[in-house]
């Protein structure tokens, strides 16, 4: 079944398949670490009795829980973590920075395929879409 515009021109936020997979998931939570007007309709979809998301104008009543405010600038991972203070869920002691954990053998393809690829010389971006 695919969801089609319906004749009243009702907007939905996805396909019915997924809307309907979504209800019948009966979460207990749902954090919605997005709060674009897409994302607040899909949690509150749900019916999950608690959702957390931002406390952003005209979508606030799709949660039952708010993230708190920033004044300043915060690192995706920090930002993240604040749904969960939004929940009374505070992280023991000073978070860490995320590692990536790399086998030996990850090591070695990644050698590889700069030694392949780039001239060796240099500074070097990574980016993390």
């Amino acid at each position: 079944v695919h969801a089609a515009p319906s004749p009243g021109g009702i907007f939905l936020p996805a396909p019915w398949p997924l809307l309907r997979s979504l209800r019948s998931a009966n979460y207990d939570w749902v954090i919605d670490l997005y709060g674009n007007p897409r994302s607040a309709l899909l949690a509150a979809w749900t019916g999950a009795p608690i959702r957390v998301g931002p406390s952003r104008r005209g979508r606030r009543h799709f949660y039952s829980h708010h993230l708190p405010q920033v004044k300043m600038p915060l690192s995706a991972v920090a930002h993240h973590l604040l749904a969960l203070h939004a929940l009374g869920i505070v992280a023991p002691g000073k978070t860490r920075p995320p590692r990536i954990h790399l086998s030996e053998r990850e090591l070695d393809a990644g050698r590889e395929f700069l030694a392949e690829h780039t001239s060796g010389a240099g500074p070097r971006v990574g980016l993390h879409v």
